[in-house]
């Protein structure tokens, strides 16, 4: 088990538990918190002061002082295949709209 502690962020994420789609996509909530990954998964994700309690914080290899920079938790890796050999920013565009 590989523990992580990522404090001292503005983290910006998507709202709601699961993917958003339509016009939900623009729905993103920031607050100032931390994160705790475990083996590469966020583990649980909040104000700091939430999470000082949490028992993996016991198991933690890496602490992270992100110094106030921002982190994006739960945003989707953009990429595309080579089948489309083109540049997609305007269907992305579409998709928001």
């Amino acid at each position: 088990m590989v523990v992580k502690f990522i404090r001292n962020a503005s983290v910006c994420t998507p709202e709601g538990e699961t993917p958003s789609r339509g016009s939900g996509q623009g729905a993103i909530r920031s607050f100032r918190g931390a994160m705790i990954v475990e083996n590469g998964l966020i583990a649980a994700i909040g104000p700091e002061e939430d999470l000082s309690g949490h028992p993996l914080l016991k198991c933690v290899d890496e602490e992270v002082d992100c110094g106030g920079q921002c982190v994006i938790p739960g945003f989707v890796d953009p990429h595309t295949h080579m089948c489309f050999a083109a540049r997609r920013e305007d269907e992305f565009a579409l998709r928001l709209a």
